[in-house]
């Protein structure tokens, strides 16, 4: 494997910035999101949602949101937002349709989706490499995909075999296209699935 990369004392100054951000995020996107909440509920009350559900749905997506959005600031500043929008839009594609576990800390969570996001364009590998672990990522999907798909959304569980599949076939077509960044990003995917039995 190889790692390009600019002066590493400039990364870290990057990183930190980027980190100290991040750890505000969430407090700040938890007040927005229960301040919305509560304004929903206020003008409909007959809303069958509560407050609490609202206020955990909008900051999903507030955090999704700002996940991205800060993810592609710090790529600005590392010269790389092409390859950076591409490991955020194969990771939370393949999420999509394979689940997966999450975090206990929303700020882990994307503390760590922006640090991840902005290292693995620095990576490459060989191609005999990238067949391993497309070939190992498939594996793991055939066993373990879709996984905590419940907590998501509201797929039927008869579409899981369906997910299964499509999920191989997904992670399948970077056989074709050799992109290292896919590669790392689907299988760093297929680890969230794995499922260890106690």
């Amino acid at each position: 494997m190889f790692i390009t990369s600019p002066d590493s004392t400039s990364l870290c100054l990057r990183f930190s910035s980027i980190s100290r951000f991040g750890r505000r995020g969430p407090i700040l996107i938890d007040a927005i999101s229960r301040k919305l909440a509560v304004n929903i509920k206020q003008a409909n009350p007959e809303h069958p949602a509560s407050v609490e559900v609202m206020r955990y749905a909008i900051a999903s997506i507030l955090n999704l949101v700002a996940t991205i959005l800060i993810s592609i600031v710090a790529a600005y500043f590392f010269d790389h937002v092409a390859n950076t929008v591409l490991a955020l839009a194969a990771f939370l594609s393949l999420r999509m349709i394979s689940g997966g576990r999450h975090l206990d800390s929303s700020v882990g969570c994307l503390l760590l989706t922006v640090a991840l996001s902005n290292i693995i364009p620095f990576l490459h590998l060989p191609d005999t490499t990238i067949y391993i672990l497309t070939s190992v990522s498939i594996v793991i999907a055939f066993f373990f995909a879709p996984c905590n798909m419940e907590r998501t959304n509201r797929i039927p569980k008869r579409f899981y075999p369906l997910l299964k599949y499509l999920s191989m076939l997904y992670i399948a077509s970077n056989l074709l296209i050799l992109s290292t960044t896919i590669c790392i990003c689907f299988f760093i995917q297929c680890l969230t699935i794995i499922q260890w039995r106690r």
